[in-house]
């Protein structure tokens, strides 16, 4: 099956601005009226950056995980009350049920929205996308997404399975471990363009793709030169394998498209195919 993520705003529907008002309202509870809301580019970015973006904009230091998290869910209070309000300025765009229907006859393609979710709870895993069987990524972004646990991105649970084909993990962040990806159930697979970057762990360190004890990268075709992985072994040594390789072989250019997230270990072309 072939997931297709869409934005809203913009891309699906117009709001009437409702967005822009419910993120000013919650931006003048937390500051004060007589604080003016910073101008930020916000085409194209998640609720967790615009919301981030302009606590660090107002007073010029990054605010917490915990201020941001507290920013959104007062966004997301404010929006449901901005969205009734606009009602009648609200427009879907041209194209788009006819889009949307066609993909929904289609059996193989999955229609789902991801971006700035949140898991939260003791149980907080897979902001974005949680999965106890396959998933592949083709395309498309996960991003803005955040877990009180594991796996803010992706998490891959027993049983499961991640291929990565194409598309982007970035701007993810777990309180504990897998602020990118999560993975549990099996090995991950690469092969493509994948990027699995920018992704933060607890207390802000990079975790971008967590490989659980005894799992490891399968890289399952060519290596585009867009390919960009950080990994985070759970119990990590010197000369332990980190990759290996199915239908291709290895080569330095290849390596250098991973990257550990522990600056006490770099990753390198190994013997018998394999990255260490």
């Amino acid at each position: 099956m072939k997931l297709l993520y869409w934005d809203i705003d913009g891309t699906l529907l117009n709001t009437g601005r409702a967005g822009l008002y419910a993120i000013e309202e919650v931006f003048h509870d937390l500051k004060g009226t007589d604080v003016p809301v910073p101008k930020i580019a916000a085409g194209g970015r998640t609720d967790n950056f615009i919301c981030q973006q302009l606590l660090y904009k107002a007073t010029g230091i990054m605010p917490t995980d915990e201020e941001v998290h507290a920013f959104c869910r007062g966004y997301e209070k404010k929006l449901l009350k901005w969205l009734k309000r606009k009602a009648d300025e609200g427009v879907v765009l041209p194209q788009v049920e006819a889009n949307l229907a066609f993909f929904q006859q289609r059996k193989e393609y999955k229609q789902l929205l991801l971006t700035g979710n949140s898991a939260t709870g003791s149980n907080g895993v897979g902001g974005g996308v949680t999965s106890y069987g396959p998933f592949n990524l083709y395309n498309g972004t996960i991003s803005g997404n955040t877990a009180s646990n594991r796996g803010a991105g992706v998490f891959i649970g027993s049983n499961g399975s991640f291929a990565m084909y194409g598309g982007t993990i970035s701007n993810n962040t777990a309180n504990e471990r897998g602020g990118g990806a999560f993975v549990y159930g099996s090995n991950l697979t690469i092969s493509g363009a994948a990027v699995i970057t920018g992704n933060m762990g607890a207390n802000g360190v990079p975790d971008n793709a967590y490989l659980s004890s005894g799992k490891t990268v399968t890289v399952a075709g060519a290596l585009s030169t867009d390919c960009n992985v950080g990994v985070t072994m759970e119990k990590p040594t010197l000369g332990m394998t980190v990759a290996t390789a199915s239908g291709v072989t290895l080569t330095e250019v290849d390596a250098a498209k991973f990257s550990s997230d522990n600056s006490d270990y770099r990753i390198a072309l190994g013997t018998k195919n394999a990255l260490v």
